[in-house]
């Protein structure tokens, strides 16, 4: 089908301008440090990128607070800057200039969630790189998918056992993480379960969040708020166990997560827990 509309991601750049402005840096920079794909050259010292390593989940109430809060100040700017310029004759003031209206961020995050996770478990095919050039807004205020060129097919068994896996991850479970890992396949040379335990969790649940790395450190015996560069030394590089099989569905599972929990941050939906997204899901399937 032919979708009309423009990816959601110019309406998403200008709010996300304004956020890196507001930091003291550009879009530009901030997008090219987020993309990277070398942890060595991520600018931790950056205050944006602390910024959003460090943000929570924003619901919908705060995203509509928002909404609302910009529209007043909005029309406060303007009734400024039509007095400075018909009245006083002088250059209206930087502030006075109209942001963006973000959209309700937290909405469209929990629809695209939705959405795959149906794809995973309920069809059993599902694309693994749902980025946000590959949704658009459409005139009728509806998302429409493209892109489905990356796509992985899932048997019964595999989907029954990622189910339990995201659903161990968002109960923080952690006794049943590493076993739930392991049924889907994953393997490491000595099968430690700390591991595992780690992996399933940057993975599948917020990415390298704070508040669950420290709640995993004494159980995987990593220093408190742990840096990117110390916690890839415990994923990759040996500090822990050696990585032997990481099978190709759980990559582009692994992707899905990424991409979608990247996409709400985008959105402005703060950053979502994938496993905890996709859990009701997960449960369905279970239940069926």
């Amino acid at each position: 089908e032919r979708l009309e509309g423009v990816p959601i991601r110019q309406h998403v750049i200008p709010l996300m301008k304004v956020f890196a402005e507001a930091h003291g840096t550009s879009w530009d920079e901030l997008n090219r440090i987020l993309e990277s794909k070398d942890v060595t050259k991520v600018d931790l010292e950056n205050p944006a990128v602390r910024r959003v390593l460090r943000m929570g989940e924003i619901t919908e109430w705060q995203s509509r607070l928002l909404s609302l809060g910009i529209q007043a100040r909005n029309c406060v700017g303007r009734i400024v800057g039509g007095c400075a310029e018909g009245v006083c004759k002088v250059e209206p003031p930087r502030w006075s200039k109209c942001i963006p209206v973000p959209l309700n961020g937290p909405r469209f995050a929990r629809l695209l969630y939705d959405v795959h996770g149906y794809e995973i478990f309920q069809l059993g095919l599902f694309n693994s790189d749902p980025h946000a050039g590959n949704v658009f807004m459409m005139p009728d205020g509806k998302l429409g998918l493209i892109d489905y060129g990356a796509c992985m097919r899932l048997t019964a068994t595999q989907r029954t056992c990622i189910a339990k896996l995201l659903i161990a991850i968002a109960d923080e479970d952690d006794e049943a993480v590493p076993p739930a890992f392991w049924a889907c396949g994953f393997r490491s040379k000595n099968q430690d379960p700390r591991l595992a335990l780690l992996l399933a969790h940057v993975f599948f649940n917020r990415g390298p969040y704070p508040y669950d790395m420290n709640r995993l450190e004494p159980k995987v015996g990593m220093p408190v708020d742990i840096d990117i560069m110390t916690l890839d030394s415990y994923l990759r590089g040996g500090e822990l166990d050696d990585i032997e099989d990481f099978p190709g569905h759980l990559v582009m599972l692994q992707r899905c997560a990424m991409v979608l929990s990247g996409l709400a941050l985008e959105l402005g939906a703060g950053r979502l827990s994938s496993a905890q997204m996709l859990k009701p899901q997960a449960e369905l399937w279970l239940l069926q």
